[in-house]
């Protein structure tokens, strides 16, 4: 019976052993996989901004159309032209900041506050677009409606829907890349 007993005791503290052993590898490979998700989504999350810092700089080259084409006045363009510099340094700006962090090897307080940082950025960022961007499109519109010709005017609004149904789904991707990396070291 002691023999027996023996034998348990020993079973078991093998049993012990081993399940450290799984227990030691399965949290390796959860912090290892926490760090490529964070390493992943930090590199999509600028790889995605960086498309906005292009589109910046196409206004610009668009605004000498708006005053030569469609006849909207000087300052109109400039306006225009100015919105896609700024828009272009603002996002540049963010895209520098979620690049130059080394979000894994930070203390984890300073990784999440980072994201968290990112986060609020890209918010302001884009409350500034919107409400320059609404700004100058009401603008738009009230030169081309002066003109008078629907065919424009139809134009400009099958272009704010195509925009809208563009750029809505793209902001929302975005910011759901920010949070998953706010998220992600939180957890990690």
């Amino acid at each position: 019976m002691t023999d027996n007993l023996d034998q348990l005791k020993e079973q078991w503290r093998r049993l012990s052993v081993g399940g450290q052993r799984l227990d030691d590898a399965n949290r390796r490979i959860t912090d290892e996989l926490t760090r490529r998700r964070v390493s992943t989504t930090q590199q999509r999350l600028a790889k995605r901004l960086r498309k906005y810092v292009i589109l910046g700089l196409v206004l610009p080259v668009l605004a000498p159309t708006l005053y030569y084409v469609l006849e909207c006045p000087l300052w109109f363009a400039i306006l225009y032209g100015l919105f896609g510099i700024l828009m272009m340094v603002a996002n540049a700006f963010l895209v520098n900041y979620i690049r130059e962090a080394d979000l894994i090897s930070m203390p984890v307080a300073d990784a999440v506050r980072r994201a968290v940082n990112i986060r609020l950025w890209q918010t302001r960022i884009r409350i500034m677009g919107i409400a320059c961007g609404a700004a100058l499109l009401a603008s738009l519109f009230f030169f081309i409606a002066d003109r008078n010709e629907p065919g424009l005017i139809f134009a400009g609004i099958i272009g704010l829907a195509v925009g809208l149904s563009v750029s809505i789904p793209r902001c929302l991707k975005n910011m759901r890349l920010a949070r998953r990396l706010e998220e992600s070291l939180s957890e990690g």
